[in-house]
This record gives C-alpha cells, sequence and structure tokens, in this order.
C-alpha cells in the first residue's frame, strides 16, 4: 500500500471513529430533547458535538490532503479509489458515506424536535399573554365575542 493510500486510510478511519461518536451523541440529545432536559444539559452535549465536528474536519483535510498530495483533486475520491482499486479503502469510504447519511439523519430529526418544541413554547406564552397560541386561532373576549381580546394580564401581576 502507499503511503498516501495509508494516510487515506487513516483519515478514513478517524472520520469513522468521529461519526460514531457524533452519532453517539445525537442519539443521547434525542434523548434529552424528549425528556425535556435543562438547557444546561443540552448544552453540554452541544459542546460535545462542536469538539467532535473539530475532529471531523480534521480527519477531511487530512484525506483532501493526501489525495492533493497524490495529484488528485479534493472532491476525486472515487478515482482514486478505481485506480488503486483498493477494495479495503473503498468499504471503509462507503462506511464514512453511510455513516454520513445516519448522522444527517438524526440530526435532521433532532432539528425538528427542538423547532416543534420551541412551537410549543412559543404558543403556550402566546396564551399566556392572552393572545391566540396560533395567529389564524380566534379568542373569545369578556363578552363572550370573538375576536381581538384586549390580552390577558401577566400572571406575574395576579
Amino acid at each position: 500500500m502507499s503511503v498516501i493510500a495509508s494516510d487515506i486510510r487513516c483519515a478514513l478511519e478517524d472520520a469513522n471513529a468521529a461519526l460514531e461518536r457524533l452519532a453517539e451523541l445525537l442519539a443521547g440529545e434525542c434523548r434529552l430533547l424528549g425528556q425535556r432536559a435543562s438547557p444546561a444539559q443540552i448544552e453540554r452535549v452541544a459542546m460535545d458535538k462542536l469538539a467532535v465536528v473539530d475532529a471531523l474536519e480534521q480527519a477531511e483535510a487530512a484525506r483532501r490532503g493526501a489525495l492533493y498530495e497524490a495529484g488528485y483533486e479534493s472532491q476525486a475520491m472515487e478515482r482514486f479509489l478505481q485506480l488503486e482499486a483498493a477494495a479495503d479503502l473503498t468499504a471503509l469510504w462507503q462506511r464514512v458515506l453511510s455513516k454520513l447519511r445516519e448522522v444527517r439523519a438524526l440530526n435532521e430529526g433532532n432539528g425538528l424536535a427542538i423547532r416543534r418544541s420551541q412551537a410549543l413554547v412559543g404558543a403556550e406564552l402566546r396564551l399566556l399573554h392572552g393572545e391566540p397560541a396560533d395567529a389564524d386561532e380566534a379568542q373569545y373576549d369578556a363578552t363572550g365575542t370573538c375576536g381581538h381580546t384586549s390580552g390577558g394580564r401577566m400572571i406575574s401581576s395576579a
């Protein structure tokens, strides 16, 4: 195996390890979101995710650098694998791509859960302020008439 292929192997293994860790963190974040964990707990996971993403970016930079050293454009991984005829590297590359798709799906799911939670909290806050929970939702005023209400009062002022 050439030195370049060896460097690419190391970069792919590092990327795979980072993606495995990122998948674990995203799964943990999903559990925390479902449990409505404290913001501090979610923030710790976010900081851990940033560190793992940095490691993933370093692995990707190393892979692209090795390709460049071999005379390939940074996006030419498939071409490199074809010419090197390295089945083991091809399998490792495919595993990285598969894990990337998995991580993307986990991240999108967590993003959706966060957006839903924010929408729910926003609706609850609007209700507490005497506003419609939904912009299209009609509210009844004190006389039972449907329409714009005079607004509620802050609960703390009760």
